[in-house]
């Protein structure tokens, strides 16, 4: 028989139940105490989300609006695709390739590749001066230099 703490109905809580658990089964009551803070950590979780503020128009337009070509976002995305060209050897019109273009929209949708002609008259020279002071910084940096090459 379990103690409630009395007869009259007014002694039969929940805490007259719990402290029931905590004195006469230990293991139960320690089993109960950890659903009971699983529950408020997930109830916590819920108030969280459920508290988070509804977009502004602008904020949700934001998010589906194209980056302009000249973005900061899509200027890293520009220098990652020469990257990519130049590292695989890849012809600019790689950029053109159905299967490329449908990866990028996939990854990010406000993503819009530029054109062939872009990358060949704006991404690719930048990349060349980038590349160059690299390879000066290394070269300075060293006092002796040699080289092979296959005729």
């Amino acid at each position: 028989m379990v103690d409630r703490g009395g007869k009259s109905t007014k002694a039969f809580t929940p805490t007259n139940l719990v402290n029931h658990l905590k004195k006469h089964h230990k293991e139960e009551f320690e089993n109960y105490e950890k659903k009971k803070v699983e529950k408020e950590e997930s109830t916590r979780k819920d108030t969280q989300q459920s508290s988070l503020k509804q977009l502004t128009s602008k904020e949700a337009s934001d998010r589906v609006r194209l980056w302009d070509i000249n973005d900061s976002r899509a200027q890293t995305v520009h220098q990652h695709v020469m990257e990519m060209i130049a590292l695989d050897t890849q012809p600019i019109s790689a950029v053109e390739d159905v299967g490329f273009t449908c990866l990028l929209q996939v990854l990010e949708p406000r993503y819009k590749l530029p054109s062939p002609q872009y990358i060949t008259f704006k991404i690719l020279p930048e990349t060349y001066k980038h590349v160059l002071k690299s390879v000066k910084c290394v070269l300075d940096s060293g006092r002796f230099y040699s080289f092979t090459t296959d005729v």
